[in-house]
């Protein structure tokens, strides 16, 4: 008997043990998959793919233009670091594009306001995510997606530097001022926040470019992961 009870409180030890080891397991793999839904509305997506006119020179699932590439990469990466990362992606393209836009005479497109979101929803997601949708409106809320599983805000502090968004864009009160600050990033933490960052830099590129070259500025890129990194210390709040 000695020996039985002996084995269970061994049991319940390891029990208590390994519990929170493997809730912590469990919410890690939470944001390495998450639906379109908490990221945007996919439906809202596949329509903005269409109106903004990414559809003339992007294909996506076999349907589109041929004159840029294919964004079927896209699809199924829906981790929350795959859908922060899209930021430096699409950063990286504008430059690209903006000729194309001017030699087809396509007035540069905009989003408004949970319009990223929604159609990094639909190019993630894929055409059954906008059949399925479900998302409320507004992209405010959702739960927060944890810091580390964005990507490593201490390299993305060193990022803000190296970039030289300092040198413009104030956060934590340490920055320049000729361009808006960040802090209204810092807490905004939620999957279809932080996948709307995406358009809020797309929209402002232009004022951007012109300001990279006026001050013989080169315009900056993104390796893989980087952006990510940077989005998880300015959604993340200021550091040292």
């Amino acid at each position: 008997m000695q020996t039985s009870l002996g084995f269970v409180a061994w049991g319940v030890r390891l029990a208590l043990f390994l519990g929170p080891i493997a809730c912590n397991a469990g919410e890690e793999d939470r944001w390495k998959d998450l639906t379109a839904e908490e990221i945007g509305d996919a439906g809202k997506g596949a329509q903005i793919f269409r109106d903004n006119r990414c559809v003339e020179c992007h294909s996506f699932e076999g349907e589109g233009g041929s004159d840029a590439p294919p964004l079927d990469f896209m699809k199924g990466k829906m981790s929350a670091r795959d859908v922060a990362d899209m930021t430096g992606t699409l950063w990286n393209h504008i430059p690209h594009m903006i000729p194309a836009f001017e030699a087809e005479q396509i007035p540069y497109p905009t989003f408004e306001e949970g319009e990223m979101a929604d159609l990094i929803a639909y190019l993630h997601g894929g055409s059954g995510a906008a059949a399925d949708s479900t998302a409320p409106a507004g992209h405010e809320g959702g739960a927060d997606v944890p810091v580390e599983a964005l990507g490593d805000p201490s390299n993305g502090r060193r990022l803000f530097d190296d970039k030289k968004c300092s040198e413009c864009h104030s956060y934590g009160g340490m920055g320049g001022e000729d361009a808006p600050s960040f802090d209204d990033m810092a807490g905004h933490l939620s999957a279809r926040e932080v996948a709307d960052m995406g358009g809020r830099m797309w929209s402002s590129f232009p004022e951007m470019l012109m300001h990279f070259e006026e001050e013989g500025v080169e315009v900056p890129t993104f390796a893989p992961g980087e952006a990510a990194d940077l989005l998880a210390y300015l959604h993340g709040g200021p550091m040292p």
